[in-house]
């Protein structure tokens, strides 16, 4: 089967699906037609989704302050990479070593809108590169 080049393939939307760590099976599905859509479509339906004290990993597709804010004020725990060149101001300097750094940070000091609450930021030297993740400081 050939395809022309006017003719253009449509991808079929995308998928959203939380899967539970420890036995790996699914816990919801969500769809939407919209291919283009960004990941930060499904950010409420996850918080509501997750228990409280329960714990979501997520990827930087889900970057969010406002997400974050939400997460912590429903007592919620994260844990995803940080987005470099994200503004912060260091709160605390919880444990630093050669190899590592553990700290409390406030994030976006230069948005008119910065994260109302503050997050941990765990760097980790390995090899040459720095690693840093980021999650919910303390429960509020």
């Amino acid at each position: 089967m050939k395809i022309s080049k006017e003719e253009k393939s449509k991808l079929g939307g995308k998928i959203m699906m939380v899967v539970e760590a420890f036995t790996q099976r699914p816990v919801t599905l969500w769809y939407t037609e919209n291919d283009k859509s960004n990941d930060k479509i499904w950010c409420e339906e996850l918080a509501a989704k997750l228990p409280e004290n329960g714990l979501i990993l997520v990827d930087m597709g889900f970057f969010s302050f406002v997400w974050f804010d939400l997460l912590t004020e429903a007592k919620k725990f994260f844990l995803t990479r940080f987005r470099a060149g994200t503004s912060y101001k260091t709160k605390q300097v919880l444990s630093q070593g050669s190899h590592y750094r553990d700290e409390i940070i406030i994030m976006g000091n230069y948005r008119s809108n910065p994260c109302k609450h503050p997050v941990r930021l765990v760097s980790v030297l390995w090899g040459t590169i720095w690693y840093q993740y980021l999650g919910l400081a303390e429960k509020s």
